[in-house]
């Protein structure tokens, strides 16, 4: 069952759902969804029909125990009115967050990869990416010198992270860089210009996305990309700046319709780009080809395919020579770098 804020109820902390035999610490209620301190640890499973009935009885907290990608997170949590808290140095740093703290202003600072958050003690104000603070309704609390953040953080601050909470008593936390596919939609407002785009990120907000002679790009070109353009871009793991707007640069990119075929349909056959024009240079693993297009650099790999059109003998890399007509397949996939480069499939030597 997922939970976002307001995670325990007054309601769901009566109902019969607490009868699993759970240890829970017993609060005195009454009546006005007030409070009045803890008296004793008990496991008995509370009395339903009494509460039903209006009888004046105890109300519940459970202990809850905190699993960070299937590990086990040795650190307290407690339950502050409706909202269960978590540590917030012991969560983020598990999930590989630097996490930062400013003496004279007081301020949080959560950095990992573009990710950029900040916060305040005592200020229900969290900041994502330097966005409009937004309100989680209530406050990073200070208990014993440690910072906490109620569990809606999770899903709203730490944008992607998921979270669930069962009422076993577990908090299941699952961080995001264990997913394969991290892939984020923006929008261009801009044309690019030296290498940069102003884009709209769909979670980060304004950035301005800077593209590397390692940046690689499928299904489209970095000419494609011009205002209002909506394409695919998964960024490297340098943090992200702190100016605004925020800047990051791009590991991938890829057209929309591209990772629409590749992470949404079932089945996807992914399409080779032929090629054709003369050797120009041979390196230990590539071959620098002139094609009508331009240069082109194919790295060449064990599982490349190289062979003669007269024949379908076996042929190796050292048996190319500057000169020679080739042609042949590579994969769509380019990087942004001069001359471009991509992976060769087939070589087929013409002559």
């Amino acid at each position: 069952m997922k939970k976002s804020i307001k995670t325990l109820t007054a309601g769901l902390l009566v109902s019969a759902t607490l009868t699993t035999g759970a240890v829970f610490a017993e609060y005195l209620h009454d009546g006005a969804d007030n409070i009045q301190g803890e008296i004793m640890t008990i496991s008995a499973p509370i009395d339903t029909e009494a509460a039903e009935n209006g009888a004046f009885i105890p109300m519940t907290k459970p202990i809850y125990k905190m699993i960070v990608n299937g590990d086990v997170l040795n650190a307290d949590t407690y339950v502050d009115g409706d909202n269960v808290m978590l540590p917030l140095r012991a969560l983020c740093e598990k999930l590989g967050y630097t996490v930062d703290y400013d003496n004279e202003t007081t301020m949080i600072t959560l950095t990992r990869g573009v990710h950029y958050i900040t916060m305040y003690p005592t200020k229900d104000e969290y900041t994502f990416s330097k966005m409009a603070p937004m309100s989680l309704g209530i406050a990073p609390q200070l208990v014993d010198d440690r910072t906490y953040v109620p569990v809606s953080f999770v899903e709203n601050i730490l944008q992607g992270t998921g979270c669930e909470v069962d009422l076993n008593g577990e908090i299941k936390i699952t961080d995001p860089k264990e997913e394969e596919n991290t892939y984020r939609v923006v929008t261009a407002l801009e044309a690019v210009k030296d290498g940069s785009v102003l884009a709209m990120d769909e979670i980060m907000g304004e950035v301005i996305i800077t593209f590397s002679e390692e940046t690689i790009f499928q299904g489209m070109g970095l000419d494609a990309i011009t205002e209002g353009t909506e394409f695919m871009v998964e960024y490297t793991d340098n943090a992200m700046t702190m100016s605004l707007p925020a800047q990051a640069t791009a590991k991938n990119v890829m057209s929309v319709e591209m990772y629409e075929e590749m992470f949404l349909a079932e089945e996807v056959e992914i399409a080779n780009v032929a090629f054709s024009g003369t050797i120009k240079e041979v390196g230990e693993d590539f071959v620098l080809v002139e094609t009508e297009n331009g240069e082109i650099r194919l790295n060449v790999s064990e599982e490349t395919n190289i062979h003669h059109v007269m024949n379908r003998r076996f042929y190796m890399i050292n048996d190319l020579e500057a000169g020679m007509k080739i042609s042949g397949t590579h994969m769509e996939a380019t990087t942004f770098s001069l001359p471009p480069q991509s992976a060769a499939i087939e070589i087929v030597i013409e002559g």
